[in-house]
C-alpha cells in the first residue's frame, strides 16, 4: 500500500466520523429526545421519592451506584480525571477524537517511522495524551490550591458580616477568578435554585480537581450537620494551607537544580543525535537502516524513558 492511498483511507475515514459525530449531535440535540430524556428523569426521580430508602448502603456502595449512574463502570473514573482537569466534552466528541487520534498517528507512524522503532512510536503516541491530560489536571490542582486561602479569607469576612452561606458563595464567585470562582458561582446559583447544601457540595467535589478544596467542601458538610463555629474553622484552615503553601516553594526552591538536571539529561542524548547527525549524516544514519542500529536505538529509547520516570519520582515530592 502506497503512501498516497494511505492518505487517502485517512482522510475518508476521518471525514466519515466527523460527519457522525456531527449526525449525532444533532439527532441527540433534538427537542423530542430531550423531552424524553427529562420525563424518564423525572420518573426515577418519582419512584425514588416514593421507594423507602435503607440506611444500610455503605459509602462505597453509594459512590458505585453514582458512578453507574453518571456514566458506565470502569469509565466513570478516568471521565472524571478528564473533567476535573477542565476539559469539556462528550461521550461522542470523545469517542470520535479518539479514533481520528489513532488513525492519524498509525497513519504518521508508518509514512514517517522506521519498521523497527514503530512500537516505541506507537507508546509514545499513546501515552502523549494521558501526559497532556496530567499536566492540565496538576496545573489546575496548583491553581485551585493557591486560591482557596484568599476564598476562604472571603467566607470568612463575609460570615463575621451577618451574610448569609449562599451569599458567601456568590462573594466568593464574583471576588476570584478562574478556575475557582466558576465553582462557586455555581454553587450558588444551585443552592439558589433549591438544592441540598450536602448534595451539592458533594456533586461539586466529584468533579474538582484539588484535594484540599475536597478537604474544604467535607468539613463544611459536617459542620453544616453538627454545627459549631465555622468562621474559626475557615480561619484555621486559611492558616494552614498558607503554610503547606510556604512550604511547598520551600520544596520547589530546593529541588530546582534537581529538576533542571533532569531536563538537561533527559534532552541531551537528542541533541547530540541531532548534532552528529548535522556533522556526519552517512554514520548517524546507520542508527536506523541497519538492523543492528535499530535494536541500539529501542533499547536507548526504552532506557531513556525509564531514566527520565525515575528522576521524575524522585525530584515529584507531595507535601
Amino acid at each position: 500500500m502506497t503512501s498516497a492511498t494511505l492518505i487517502v483511507s485517512a482522510v475518508i475515514i476521518v471525514a466519515t466520523i466527523t460527519l457522525s459525530v456531527l449526525l449525532g449531535q444533532k439527532w441527540f440535540a433534538r427537542p423530542r429526545y430531550l423531552e424524553g430524556r427529562i420525563r424518564t428523569r423525572m420518573n426515577a426521580l418519582e419512584i425514588a421519592r416514593e421507594s423507602p430508602r435503607s440506611d444500610s448502603i455503605t459509602p462505597e456502595q453509594r459512590v458505585r451506584s453514582e458512578s453507574r449512574a453518571g456514566y458506565a463502570g470502569w469509565l466513570a473514573r478516568p471521565l472524571r480525571y478528564i473533567r476535573a482537569a477542565g476539559i469539556q466534552f462528550n461521550i461522542v466528541t470523545l469517542v470520535s477524537l479518539s479514533l481520528a487520534y489513532v488513525l492519524a498517528s498509525n497513519l504518521l507512524i508508518a509514512i514517517v517511522v522506521p519498521a523497527g522503532l514503530r512500537i516505541v512510536a506507537l507508546a509514545l503516541l499513546f501515552l502523549a495524551p494521558v501526559i497532556v491530560v496530567r499536566q492540565r489536571h496538576s496545573k489546575r490542582e496548583e491553581a485551585l490550591g493557591r486560591q482557596l486561602p484568599e476564598a476562604l479569607d472571603v467566607m470568612s469576612r463575609s460570615l463575621q458580616a451577618g451574610r448569609p452561606l449562599m451569599y458567601c458563595w456568590r462573594e466568593m464567585g464574583d471576588t476570584l477568578e478562574a478556575p475557582l470562582g466558576p465553582v462557586c458561582r455555581d454553587i450558588h446559583l444551585k443552592l439558589e435554585f433549591g438544592g441540598d447544601l450536602d448534595e451539592v457540595l458533594r456533586d461539586t467535589g466529584t468533579i474538582i480537581a484539588s484535594e484540599d478544596v475536597r478537604f474544604f467542601l467535607t468539613s463544611l458538610s459536617i459542620q453544616a450537620k453538627s454545627g459549631g463555629n465555622l468562621i474559626a474553622l475557615l480561619q484555621a484552615q486559611s492558616s494552614l494551607l498558607r503554610e503547606r503553601l510556604a512550604l511547598r516553594e520551600r520544596i520547589r526552591t530546593l529541588s530546582a537544580e534537581s529538576r533542571l538536571s533532569a531536563w538537561i539529561m533527559g534532552l541531551m542524548p537528542f541533541v547530540v543525535t541531532a548534532m552528529m547527525y548535522l556533522i556526519s549524516p552517512q554514520t548517524m544514519s546507520l542508527l536506523w537502516t541497519t538492523p543492528a542500529g535499530l535494536t541500539m536505538l529501542q533499547a536507548g529509547l526504552v532506557m531513556q524513558l525509564l531514566g527520565a520516570f525515575w528522576i521524575w519520582r524522585l525530584v515529584r515530592i507531595d507535601v
